[in-house]
């Protein structure tokens, strides 16, 4: 078969993701201030930034929001200072860089291995990307939602930033710039542990995993690692002091008033365990559909795009077989630590926002592990009905993923309507105040009305 059906593939899997998401951007201008934004905005314009910022000493129960978190308190108050504007562009910004992110890591690791096409890197980092946010345990809070994005989207954003930093090492020649980036990865990190007990929780682990694969990496006398190792060492260091700055913080003392009690240290494990069972078993029979379209799209990719691959990577059963179970063990343990915080803290499984580090986690296992398993498929079936097939496959995981732009669009009129009663009940607000009323009755947004996924629902 020639290339260019191949091209075509690739660069109308591009065009059709890429669809979606700039989809899911616009939807973000119709953004406003939702719950505990409020409470930000409040001491951002009584206290001022500083003041806001100090809250983190302050012991004093009746904040409306976690002080001890002190990076989505500072983002908090640079995007207030930009007004409505600064939410309304927000989801633009998540999906632009969380994008940038995953591509880039894609970037470094290819050249550590197969040479992958950038349009094929590009490809993958969209599909991993869209298939997020479709099927997030809860989209609306992790993307249109200041107090949800922060803490949890960012979180991520931020770790894709150290990782790619980190393997951009791994083939970097110049001594200089790799002693630079040590530095460099030291307040990224300190800052992507700041935004949520639960995102620095996940990033320490993912660290971990970094650094002792570096660790062992460099006792092998492994280039690679060896290049890799002090910035992988460092940002578990800058990560492991975030958590402590989280835990020690005096504003902790808000949960004495919780009415809640730790959980015994020694059932956390067990029970994280369970409760990370339970999601990945959740999201294969809740959602069987699409996982099963985002499984089949990277199995097919190797396949379809390695003719134009410069340097074909060959691996055995053997090695496939290690690298899958490998995935596998690291995904789970991912998903376990995202568990972890809200097992002890509060003995359940955590909300649906923060489980959207797990979604990330097992969607970017799913996608190695099929990405693996297709290359040797791609490797050993050479025929060119073969790659008819693989194409006409993935053209329907195309028309899967289209339509569920489709079905996306139709939340469209919800969030246009409820964005056009927010103004209406501002400017009545403001209205008010300029006649120098105090107190006024304001109409109630009704959610029941808005037919908008992940939005909390209230019944008249």
């Amino acid at each position: 078969m020639s290339r260019k059906p191949r091209l075509f593939a690739i660069i109308l899997g591009c065009c059709i993701v890429v669809a979606g998401l700039i989809l899911f951007a616009y939807m973000g201008f119709y953004n406003r201030y939702w719950a505990d934004d409020w409470c930000y905005n409040n001491d951002f314009h009584n206290l001022g930034f500083w003041k806001t910022l100090n809250g983190y000493m302050s012991t004093d129960a009746t904040r409306g929001y976690s002080t001890n978190r002190y990076s989505l308190t500072l983002f908090s108050g640079l995007l207030y200072s930009l007004g409505i504007p600064g939410i309304q562009i927000l989801p633009m910004l998540t999906i632009l860089f969380w994008l940038g992110g995953i591509f880039w890591v894609l970037y470094n690791l290819s050249r550590l291995g197969q040479r992958i096409p950038t349009s094929v890197l590009f490809l993958a980092s969209a599909l991993l990307l869209y298939y997020n946010l479709y099927i997030s345990p809860q989209r609306f809070q992790i993307l249109y939602w200041r107090s949800g994005i922060l803490p949890y989207s960012t979180a991520i954003i931020f770790g894709l930033y150290i990782l790619g930093i980190i393997t951009d090492q791994m083939t970097e020649e110049n001594t200089l710039k790799t002693k630079t980036s040590v530095f460099l990865v030291a307040p990224l990190s300190f800052l992507a542990g700041g935004f949520s007990e639960t995102s620095c929780a996940y990033l320490v682990s993912g660290a971990i995993l970094l650094f002792g694969a570096t660790w062992w990496g460099k006792e092998k006398q492994q280039t690679w690692a060896k290049k890799a190792f002090p910035s992988a060492a460092t940002a578990l260091s800058f990560l492991v002091l975030a958590m402590i700055v989280l835990i020690i913080s005096p504003s902790n003392a808000r949960y004495d008033n919780m009415g809640t009690r730790a959980n015994n240290p020694i059932l956390v494990p067990f029970l994280s365990i369970t409760y990370a069972f339970d999601f990945i078993k959740d999201s294969f029979k809740s959602l069987p559909i699409p996982h099963f379209i985002f499984l089949l799209c990277f199995l097919l990719l190797p396949g379809v795009s390695r003719v134009f691959m410069k340097n074909k990577q060959t691996f055995t059963i053997k090695q496939t077989t290690g690298i899958v179970a490998f995935t596998a063990i690291i995904t789970f343990f991912l998903v376990v630590a995202v568990q972890a915080p809200s097992t002890y803290f509060y003995s359940t499984p955590i909300a649906p926002r923060g489980q959207s580090l797990s979604r990330f986690s097992l969607l970017a296992g799913i996608a190695v592990i099929a990405w693996t398993i297709g290359n040797v498929i791609a490797d050993r079936l050479t025929n060119d009905w073969i790659a008819v097939l693989s194409i006409v496959l993935l053209f329907l995981g195309y028309a899967y993923t289209a339509r569920s732009i489709v079905i996306v669009s139709t939340e469209l009129p919800g969030f246009v309507k409820r964005a056009h009663l927010w103004d209406e009940r501002d400017a009545f607000i403001r209205n008010a105040q300029e006649r120098g009323i105090g107190y006024v009755e304001v109409k109630a947004i009704d959610t029941y009305e808005i037919k908008t996924r992940d939005m909390v629902i209230e019944k008249p």
